[in-house]
């Protein structure tokens, strides 16, 4: 956790540098760092994929094809990218990035236990700097003004969320057939006893593993669990975006009445 803080507050200094710099459209350091992620991941797929990957001491499957971004923070992604370009005509992605991938993001961050603990493995630096980059850029992107998540998305951040673990679901489990147990685990759909067996350790954040055991083991099936505190954590999420809603929608009844 240590160790999570230490390389997090490193970061801050990015957050200030897009602060500064994100107002003007195209900003080299802006798009480089909404690239830098989907980059880093390739490259995480590569080096495992040459068999150069030195990948332990904490939960993760190490396999080639579990390093593709289609994790909880990791589909942040394949998000920043299209928002980078597209801006304002991708507002409910921004809304899920904001809504999802950047509270779990800190959650991770803060309880470690998915982290590399070896400094000396690139994935130690893939891990730290991509996850910092999901918490950095959705307070850079709206501070700055460049693009805002909107409230009446929730809904919908929610369903995009149910879809991502039912997809997630279907792909460990067709890749899991293809090329043999626990290729994958995508959003950790299968938790767990595998997973133990897979990685030599005990595999489950506690949150998670509460949620397993309350469905009796029900793979796939406890994730839903997930959603009602995820409700909680967008319900405080929400309050910092209530004044630029307020000026939003008086701006728009002055409009009309004028």
């Amino acid at each position: 956790m240590l160790m999570s803080a230490v390389f997090t507050a490193g970061f801050a200094v990015i957050l200030t540098v897009l602060l500064v710099s994100l107002p003007r459209r195209h900003n080299v350091i802006f798009l480089i760092a909404c690239w830098t992620p989907l980059v880093f991941d390739a490259g995480r797929v590569t080096w495992r994929a040459l068999g150069l990957n030195g990948y332990t001491g904490h939960m993760r499957l190490s396999t080639t094809l579990q390093g593709l971004p289609l994790n909880m923070c990791g589909v942040a992604a394949l998000i920043l990218p299209v928002i980078a370009m597209k801006r304002e005509r991708v507002i409910l992605l921004m809304s899920f990035l904001y809504f999802f991938s950047f509270p779990g993001s800190i959650a991770t961050l803060l309880l470690g236990n998915a982290a590399p603990k070896n400094p000396a493995d690139p994935e130690f630096w893939i891990y730290y700097v991509t996850h910092s980059l999901y918490v950095v850029l959705p307070v850079a992107l709206i501070v700055s003004g460049y693009v805002r998540p909107r409230i009446k998305d929730l809904l919908w951040v929610d369903v995009m969320v149910a879809g991502l673990v039912t997809i997630a679901h279907g792909l460990n489990l067709a890749i899991n057939a293809l090329f043999g147990p626990m290729t994958v685990n995508f959003i950790n759909t299968l938790y767990p006893g595998d997973m133990i067996q897979a990685t030599g350790q005990w595999s489950r954040f506690p949150i998670m593993s509460n949620l397993y055991d309350l469905t009796g083991g029900a793979q796939y099936w406890y994730l839903y669990l997930f959603l009602p505190l995820l409700a909680v954590l967008q319900a405080i999420l929400v309050l910092p975006l209530l004044p630029a809603e307020r000026a939003r929608k008086r701006a728009a009844l002055q409009t009309t009445s004028s």
